[in-house]
C-alpha cells in the first residue's frame, strides 16, 4: 500500500511540473534550445565557444572535430536517468557547422 501511495504522489508532482529544463542546468545553458534554433553558434570558432561556455567536457579531433558540454539531467523522457550534452561539430577551420543536444 505504501509503494502505491508513493507512486501516486510522484505522478502528481511529475504532472504538476512536466519535464522541461532541469533545475541543475547552469544558467548559461538554460536558453540553449533557442540558441540552437536561431543558429547563433554556427560560424563561431572554438575559441569563441570556449569564451562563451568555458572549457568543454570533451573534445575530439578529425574526423569528428567536435566539442561537447555537459548540460545536466535529461529533460525528456519519463524518468530522466541520462545526461543531456551540447555537441558542436567543427569544420576543418575550427568553426561550428552543427549544434545539437544529445542524450547519453
Amino acid at each position: 500500500m505504501g509503494v502505491a501511495a508513493v507512486g501516486v504522489v510522484w505522478l502528481v508532482v511529475w504532472l504538476a511540473k512536466p519535464p522541461g529544463i532541469p533545475d541543475d542546468w547552469p544558467a548559461e545553458f538554460r536558453t540553449i534550445d533557442g540558441v540552437i534554433e536561431r543558429r547563433e553558434l554556427i560560424g563561431l570558432t572554438r575559441e569563441d565557444v570556449e569564451a562563451k561556455y568555458g572549457t568543454p567536457a570533451h573534445t575530439s579531433g578529425p574526423p569528428e572535430n567536435s566539442v561537447t558540454y555537459r548540460l545536466g539531467s535529461q529533460r525528456a523522457g519519463f524518468i530522466g536517468m541520462d545526461e543531456d550534452w551540447l555537441v558542436l561539430r567543427m569544420d576543418a577551420e575550427g568553426k561550428v557547422v552543427e549544434a545539437m543536444i544529445r542524450t547519453y
